[in-house]
């Protein structure tokens, strides 16, 4: 980590001696592995590990019948927990955390498996500020992607009482936009998105008849690097030729012997899990699983606890090369994996990763917050496990922001920081980076916040903006409206340094994410335009004594070519730039270092007039539990509610909703009769196009009372299925205010 402190300003705040001194920091994670001699070597008040408990035990797998508590933290059968408290408090010669003289709180909320509930991290949580930690780090990705889930309303709870709470902001980002988990989509959480850092700890192979080919691989086991020498391999397919496998491979048992060696599978067709136990069961000591063009490189996550031994990721162009490379030299080509991982320079080095989850919350909040480095970080790893390893993920990115908030809070000599004071001094300090190499435009707001936060400029920056975010909603509901039409704020500027300054105050829009797709749905790339918002700020200059502030009049008008109705996010940033003489103002291109960005984000249009049920693409429908067919519109289909003969409603969510219900009608009277049993759900995320998910609710037969919740048997008779989902800010009350879909009509025909 010496590479990336060095360039996050890490180091400079360590050189002025401040390293997280009396500080204490909570990870409420996977445990930590105590033991670590980077981490301190034991657990109790006298150690680095002063405090923590279990809330999960070992086997826990989300099920709260599979948890045990305990107190003791220990994290020796994961890693998630121990990389992540080393990123924030490691200190030997290997791994140097970014407040390496802070305490730490170990509150284990897994088992060995990375499953949780939000309950469970409530608690974690809890016992952290029952244990008077200072800043709490929760990696653990929630289940919503709203602020009312209840590990964000506990961010909100402790925020208020002066702790700070940092969060993974997700690792959905090849799922398109509004996917920003609880806790971090909390307005009581900073949310972190990751950036990748300029080098990392690559673990390698080469094949014997390709040697100038060094290969590079994620393990499903981050701490255990492979050191197999000349090892045979194999391809595992359901083709005749092997360079057209199909990605159903190995997700059925593998037939043939792959004793001692190694099997080659392609990505897809069932889950990693799947892949690797079908080739150990054939007798493989490892799985190398070569990707699809289109999806995420990273450490596959394999949880199953019958898997073990190591599924490899490696990316798709090698993976085609090595198995052309065995179709032709067959049994004559072996690998060998490099004993040690290897310091590689990162080609996506300062990018956004491309893992990092989208915002912006389903109400427009600005989400994430900032960014910091979360790719191919190689910290502490459980001692039994390999000691070290390199991870990705705003897990890593996460810890990041905590360990520095240690280090300002030590700095500023405060026990007790508002959210509000944190939040604004590390968004200041938010530097906004590009899309790609070589891109003149800003990648949007709603991916990096503020930007990737400068450290040092952080903690000892002399330039305070206040607010440090301008949220503009849509342009329907925006409010303080300009003459011209514009959303029109004003931004304090404070000098808090010691001597005048010049400030020149300018405007940077950044590229303009379409929202929702032609087809009604959310794709998993959002469509960019490089058209952006139109600013005018005013005054331009301002000359500031030592102390003194400025307010800054901001009007800021959405994209003008850009269609309302096709919902784009627009967003961008109100620069402030001390400049070192009157020289410098000219200098137009050229911010100082100390130059604060004020991010703003807004849509253009109408949040009320999204569809979140996605019926142009198809959704919802009705599925017939007995055969798997689909009920056509305009149809119908009959129901006895024997056996399997049950109707199915299928739904997919294309956008957060705070309510879905399920009305059941007389198809003849219209006549409202109730509700399907339990089908009403608040605090809905949207489904991923990814994975194609749908959610299904099943109808047995019940009737549900809307006044009272009874249910009785719904008599024989023709019904009308009614699914509505609440638009965005729409009234609950209102029906006009849902998105409503109707289904074929269902006939219930329940014999005596």
């Amino acid at each position: 980590m010496a590479d990336l402190n060095a360039i996050s300003g890490v180091s400079d705040v360590h050189k002025r001696n401040f390293r997280g001194e009396g500080i204490k920091v909570g990870v409420v994670d996977t445990g930590i592995d105590y033991r670590h001699g980077a981490l301190g070597g034991c657990f109790g008040p006298n150690c680095r590990v002063v405090a923590g408990y279990d809330f999960a035990g070992d086997k826990y797998n989300g099920d709260e019948r599979t948890r045990v508590e305990d107190p003791d933290p220990l994290d020796s059968c994961n890693g998630h927990g121990t990389h992540v408290a080393g990123i924030i408090a490691a200190n030997d010669a290997k791994v140097t955390g970014v407040a390496p003289a802070a305490r730490l709180g170990a509150y284990r909320v897994t088992g060995c498996k990375d499953i949780t509930q939000s309950d469970v991290i409530v608690a974690g949580m809890e016992r952290a500020y029952l244990d008077g930690m200072d800043v709490i780090n929760v990696s653990m990705l929630g289940l919503t992607t709203w602020h009312s889930s209840p590990d964000a309303v506990y961010a909100e709870y402790l925020a208020q009482r002066g702790v700070i709470v940092v969060a993974a902001a997700g690792n959905s980002g090849t799922f398109g936009m509004w996917l920003t988990t609880a806790p971090a989509i909390s307005n009581g959480a900073l949310s972190v998105a990751s950036v990748d850092g300029a080098r990392y700890m690559a673990t390698v192979f080469t094949a014997s008849t390709d040697v100038d080919r060094v290969i590079e691989y994620y393990s499903s086991m981050p701490g255990n690097v492979l050191n197999y020498t000349e090892i045979d391999v194999g391809i595992v397919s359901s083709a005749t030729v092997p360079a057209d496998a199909p990605p159903d491979g190995a997700c059925s048992a593998v037939t043939g012997n792959y004793t001692g060696r190694v099997a080659v599978v392609r990505r897809g067709g069932c889950q990693f899990f799947t892949k690797v136990l079908n080739v150990q069961r054939a007798g493989a000591v490892a799985a190398i699983i070569y990707n699809n063009p289109e999806d995420e490189f990273a450490s596959p996550i394999i949880t199953d606890s019958r898997v073990t031994i190591p599924g490899i990721l490696i990316d798709h162009i090698n993976g085609a090369a090595l198995v052309e490379n065995i179709r032709v030299n067959g049994t004559a080509v072996n690998v060998t994996f490099a004993a040690e991982a290897r310091l590689t320079d990162n080609p996506n080095s300062g990018l956004i990763s491309l893992f990092s989850s989208w915002g912006p919350g389903p109400e427009l909040d600005m989400k994430p917050d900032l960014a910091a480095p979360g790719g191919g970080i190689y910290s502490t790893w459980p001692v039994n496990l390999g000691g070290y390893a390199s991870d990705s993920g705003t897990s890593m990115s996460s810890p990041y922001i905590a360990g520095a908030v240690a280090l300002y809070k030590q700095a500023r000599g405060a026990t007790t920081l508002t959210m509000d004071e944190v939040r604004r001094a590390f968004q200041n300090a938010g530097k906004p980076v590009q899309p790609s190499k070589g891109n003149r435009d800003i990648t949007s707001v709603a991916r990096q916040g503020a930007g990737v936060v400068n450290v040092a400029q952080a903690v000892f920056g002399t330039t305070r903006v206040w607010p440090s975010r301008l949220l503009l909603n849509d342009t329907q509901h925006t409010t303080n409206r300009g003459p011209l039409g514009g959303s029109v704020r004003t931004i304090t500027v404070t000098n808090t340094g010691n001597k005048k300054r010049l400030y020149r105050f300018t405007h940077r829009g950044s590229a303009s994410m379409r929202a929702i797709g032609a087809d009604g749905m959310v794709p998993n790339v959002p469509t960019n335009s490089s058209q952006s918002a139109v600013a005018i700020v005013f005054p331009p200059l301002a000359i500031l004594d030592a102390g003194a502030s400025q307010d800054v009049t901001v009007t800021i008008f959405p994209p003008p070519g850009l269609s309302a109705s096709e919902k784009w996010v627009y967003s961008g940033y109100i620069i402030a730039d001390p400049k070192p003489s009157l020289l410098d103002i000219f200098a137009t291109g050229v911010l100082t270092p100390d130059a604060v960005h004020v991010p703003y984000l807004g849509m253009k249009g109408n949040m009320n007039d999204i569809q979140p049920l996605g019926t142009a693409a198809g959704y919802p429908y009705i599925l017939n539990y007995r055969d798997n067919s689909i009920v056509p519109e305009g149809g119908s289909s009959t129901y006895t509610f024997k056996g399997y003969d049950f109707p199915y409603v299928a739904l997919r969510v294309e956008f957060p909703v705070r309510r879905v219900i399920m009305r059941l009608y007389n198809a003849d009277t219209n006549q409202l009769m109730g509700l399907i049993p339990d089908s009403t759900t608040y605090d809905f995320g949207r489904h991923d196009l990814g994975t194609n998910t749908v959610g299904a609710a099943l109808w047995d037969g019940g009737i549900e009372s809307i006044t009272d919740g009874t249910i009785t048997g719904a008599p024989n008779g023709r019904y009308i299925v009614q699914v509505m989902a609440l638009r965005p800010f729409g009234n609950p009350n209102n029906d006009a205010d849902y998105d409503t879909w109707r289904s074929p009509t269902l006939i219930v025909a329940v014999g005596p």
